[in-house]
């Protein structure tokens, strides 16, 4: 498990590059479109959707309540999404 969908593809150029592709098996995080073609080979077993745009929206929306006069409760959670071939 990989903490991002970059580190996956490194991970998996580096077990290519040793004869172990296929060995392992790699998982990454974000669901970048850079990982969509190692996903449809099964190079990349699956990723981790976070909704990053989600996150930012979310994080402006939580601040201004929290300038607004909310408690700050220190953490807002977005939905995580499986992505498999």
């Amino acid at each position: 498990m990989c903490s991002n969908d970059a580190m996956a593809i490194g991970v998996i150029k580096v077990l290519e590059k040793h004869g172990k592709a296929g060995r392992v098996l790699v998982v990454g995080f974000d669901n970048d479109q850079s990982a969509q073609a190692l996903l449809e080979s099964g190079s990349l077993l699956a990723t981790i959707d976070a909704f990053g745009s989600q996150m930012a929206v979310m994080g402006i929306e939580y601040a201004l309540r929290v300038l607004g006069g909310m408690e700050n409760k220190g953490s807002y959670t977005t939905d995580f999404k499986l992505i498999l071939k």
